[in-house]
């Protein structure tokens, strides 16, 4: 019986933005052609509310393809970019599907009927 293997990348272009908790978010990325040296420093920019929200960036190593981001609010809407900063001025790879992270409190709703 052969064994299957999956392939570590899939020369996809994609970044992928996914919730944890209300605190915590992943993101994973698979990048088809590298970009730019190898050296060259990588950011995670994650917006809050939209691309036009307020923005926080979390700086990469540069063999990374995923990473856990902390995020400053529960109950938001988020969506991240992959990037390099240039002469100050960040410059997007790959652009993330949003992500909503859920509340932080237990909800106030309360159904005598739920079985």
């Amino acid at each position: 019986m052969s064994t299957l293997h999956l392939p570590r990348m899939y020369e996809e272009n994609r970044l992928v933005l996914l919730t944890r908790d209300p605190w915590w978010l992943f993101a994973y990325w698979d990048l088809r052609h590298p970009i730019g040296p190898p050296d060259l420093p990588r950011y995670i920019r994650l917006y809050r509310g939209g691309l036009q929200g307020p923005h926080f960036d979390y700086p990469l190593h540069p063999m990374a393809d995923s990473y856990y981001l902390r995020v400053p609010s529960p109950s938001s809407t988020y969506i991240a970019q992959l990037g390099h900063i240039e002469q100050g001025r960040f410059v997007p790879w790959l652009t993330s599907n949003p992500a909503i992270t859920p509340r932080a409190e237990a909800s106030d709703r309360w159904d005598t009927a739920w079985p």
